[in-house]
């Protein structure tokens, strides 16, 4: 199996300029795709898109090349180098297409269903005590066909195929709801949190 090429980029968010009389005012959010088989990623855009709303938002990419998560001690150094209090991390390691297979009545009646799904994790940094605050696992996922079948039990029923344009707009789907929960997360942050420590 050919080895994941994985892309890092890294969204820096100055948040509003209230915070701007404190050493550490902001909040680093840092991306890892695996690539998709079916689609190119968009999610970077979406939480650009999610973001628009914050005034003075500065967005920085660069390309960690290896592929391989970063340590705590790397992500508080990166998050020091841009003068942030938080560092919230979100890494993609999965999407793809899953079916399951339901029995209602053995031998008999059966439900199969596919699943678009995306799974990974997120992190958030606390850069300034240099300490992870929160790890926690990220799945979603959507139903994109399914298909009762009588006596048959057929796995590999064409109805259960899905076309090429409607992989591409569950995996868009997919990602939406990926950066809404994200941001929802890395929102809370800044509620109530005078960044002064």
């Amino acid at each position: 199996m050919p080895r994941l090429r994985i892309h890092f980029l890294a969204l820096a968010i100055i948040l509003s300029p209230i915070f701007s009389s404190y050493a550490q005012d902001g909040i680093l959010v840092n991306i890892r795709v695996s690539n998709y088989p079916y689609a190119d990623s968009h999610i970077q855009e979406k939480l650009s898109y999610a973001l628009s709303p914050f005034r003075e938002v500065k967005m920085i990419e660069t390309c960690q090349s290896d592929g391989l998560p970063l340590g705590l001690e790397q992500l508080v150094a990166f998050g020091k180098e841009h003068n942030v209090r938080f560092l919230a991390e979100l890494s993609i390691d999965k999407m793809d297409l899953k079916r399951q297979k339901r029995t209602i009545i053995p031998l008999i009646l059966f439900r199969y269903k596919v699943f678009g799904y995306i799974n990974g994790t997120v992190r958030i940094v606390d850069v300034e005590k240099e300490r992870i605050i929160q790890l926690e696992n990220l799945k979603v996922d959507l139903k994109a066909a399914e298909q009762w079948q009588i006596l048959d039990d057929d796995a590999l029923d064409p109805n259960l195929n899905i076309a090429v344009d409607e992989k591409i707009g569950l995996f868009n789907n997919l990602e939406d709801e990926v950066a809404r929960q994200f941001w929802e997360k890395v929102r809370r942050l800044t509620r109530g949190n005078s960044f002064g420590g």
